[in-house]
């Protein structure tokens, strides 16, 4: 997934930056740890506007089965 890819390529940019004090892998690190936090927030609201689904299926099911009995 990309926020498992981005996470991992920030850690390893992160981990040579400490090593190394290299300005091009302090931005690599940058880039790839926003980019990972981009990816969780869409994954976030993904998951929200699912479980949203989820539950109206779920009060349909409810009321439908109230109304059979």
């Amino acid at each position: 997934s990309r926020l498992a890819s981005s996470i991992a390529q920030g850690l390893s940019a992160g981990s040579r930056y400490v090593t190394t004090h290299d300005s091009t892998a302090k931005r690599g690190f940058e880039a790839h740890i926003a980019t990972a936090h981009t990816a969780q927030k869409e994954l976030a609201t993904v998951l929200e506007t699912r479980h949203a689904t989820v539950m109206e299926e779920l009060r349909i099911v409810k009321v439908r089965a109230h109304r059979a009995q």
